[in-house]
């Protein structure tokens, strides 16, 4: 948990991050859960996220995380001696896991302006991973409509197979390179805001 001026910096990232999530009208299904932390201090606030958070193989407890799951639409459209794709397109369906302070109501002060902050960026942070999931949705569903067609529909369904995967590898690099470019951009303002005192 962070306080101060560390505060003033999750609103500006909350900010930088709205504008991001907020261009395009999100079609993706979601749906949230809450994991309850309870304490009185920042420090007991803390020891409760890294008991409770959601838990991220490879990363373990997290503040906050999102499941995500592109369910597939696809049809195929048979010709005498040829295959081809009739409509691609899918549905990004996002599990969404966030904290919740059960001393929120009673708390006052900086101890409750740096939660709602603390709070507000991860779920910002979490719908600019859905964000990304929809836009990689939107650019696999256009890849598959522009497939040529083939001479039958098993060697077209390995196609999809191929670009479905290969596509499904960019998109997990492109969540990694944000949650790793988001931590880089918290660590150097919170640094910053340390070093003015």
């Amino acid at each position: 948990m962070l306080s101060g001026k560390i505060a003033c910096i999750l609103i500006g990232l909350a900010v930088a991050l709205a504008g991001c999530t907020t261009t395009a009208n999100p079609k993706a299904e979601i749906t949230v859960a809450y994991y309850e932390v309870s304490g009185n201090t920042k420090k007991a606030i803390d020891r409760q996220l890294a008991l409770h958070g959601p838990y991220i193989p490879g990363k373990g407890r997290v503040l906050a995380a999102t499941d995500i799951t592109m369910v597939p639409k696809i049809i195929l459209k048979k010709q005498p001696g040829k295959c081809s794709v009739a409509q691609a397109s899918f549905q990004v369906k996002a599990k969404v896991t966030l904290p919740k302070w059960r001393q929120r109501k009673s708390a006052s002060g900086d101890i409750a302006d740096t939660w709602d902050n603390f709070a507000a960026y991860a779920a910002i942070h979490e719908l600019a991973h859905i964000q990304i999931a929809e836009d990689h949705a939107g650019k696999l569903s256009r890849r598959l409509n522009d497939l040529p067609p083939e001479a039958d529909c098993r060697t077209l369904g390995r196609k999809i197979d191929a670009v479905s995967k290969a596509m499904a590898a960019v998109h997990g690099r492109a969540q990694d390179k944000f949650d790793a470019d988001e931590s880089r951009r918290f660590d150097k303002l919170v640094a910053q805001a340390q070093a003015r005192g």
